[in-house]
């Protein structure tokens, strides 16, 4: 038998993370940097974004949907224009269609069951996040018994991985605070 694990997961990463532990999957410790996880309801008139995504999608138009998706959350003008006119913009556009996996995926996830996780779990926003990444990952620290909430030093949705590897080594290694 294969003992517990410990899980990191970044963005959508992260609601995957906390979907498996509250799914049952032996999880020791658990870290989670800026998940996506509004703790509203939407609304019924606010568009349906994976509805969108994949209307774009299958019209052929993979970079109008990796736009589309990137001004819906809330990414920087400049991080997408630096995106679209970078060299990986080609390999984004391939993946496009994963964007409605992604958003999927975030509605998997109910708030109460955060509730029944008692995983010792840390939550990780960085500084220069926008409000909304950031009371997201404070909102599912409270929401979790075992959770805490720890802010970084780095960009927009993204932390170094010098800053990141000593905190997950840390956390991952049982030390208390």
């Amino acid at each position: 038998m294969v003992g517990p694990a410990a899980l990191y997961g970044f963005s959508s990463g992260a609601v995957l993370a906390l979907l498996a532990a509250v799914g049952g999957l032996p999880v020791s410790r658990l870290a989670v940097l800026e998940p996506p996880f509004e703790q509203n309801e939407q609304s019924p008139d606010e568009p349906d974004l994976a509805a969108e995504i994949s209307e774009l999608v299958t019209a052929g138009r993979r970079g109008d949907a990796i736009l589309h998706f990137q001004q819906s959350i809330g990414v920087p003008a400049e991080f997408i224009d630096a995106m679209r006119n970078g060299p990986g913009w080609p390999a984004l556009e391939a993946l496009a269609n994963t964007l409605v996996y992604d958003l999927t995926l975030l509605k998997a996830l109910p708030v109460e069951a955060l509730a029944t996780l008692g995983t010792p779990t840390l939550v990780l926003d960085s500084e220069q996040s926008d409000s909304r990444l950031r009371g997201w990952a404070h909102g599912v620290a409270e929401a979790l018994p075992a959770g805490r909430h720890r802010t970084l030093p780095g960009e927009w949705h993204g932390v170094s991985d010098e800053v990141l590897a000593p905190v997950l080594a840390h956390h991952f290694s049982g030390r208390a605070d």
